[in-house]
Parts: C-alpha cells; sequence; structure tokens
C-alpha cells in the first residue's frame, strides 16, 4: 500500500470511529462525505474526464488488495 493510500485509510477509519455509537450519523452518509470532499479537491485539479475514468478503474477494480496511486497528471 502507498504512503497516500495508508493516510487515506487512516483518517476515513478515524472518521468512522467517531460515528459509532452516535445514532444521528451513518456510515453511509460518511462515506459519502468523504467521497465529496475528495471529488471536490480533485475537481480543482482534474478533469471531470479523468475523475471519471479513475473512479471507473477502481470500480472495476473493487476487491483488489491495493489502489493504484499514480503521480502526477
Amino acid at each position: 500500500m502507498s504512503g497516500e493510500a495508508a493516510i487515506a485509510k487512516r483518517a476515513l477509519e478515524k472518521a468512522l470511529q467517531e460515528t459509532e455509537g452516535d445514532r444521528s450519523k451513518t456510515t453511509d452518509a460518511v462515506l459519502l462525505a468523504f467521497l465529496g470532499e475528495a471529488l471536490t479537491k480533485l475537481s480543482a485539479s482534474r478533469s471531470r474526464a479523468d475523475i471519471e475514468s479513475y473512479i471507473s478503474y477502481q470500480l472495476d477494480n473493487v476487491g483488489e488488495e491495493d489502489w493504484v496511486i499514480t503521480r502526477g497528471c
């Protein structure tokens, strides 16, 4: 796992732990919030087509142990 993926995984796990026991928050809502924030940040530097391509690739490879992290444009 890349260093970047490990950082993201830790941040997500921390957020999910914070929602445990809080009946006003759901795992799905937290995950969608993370996705929304990531898409907002990515859209500042990547085209919609690029982001859609990356999402499509990731969905096609769900279940793979590690996601591929590409650096640069």
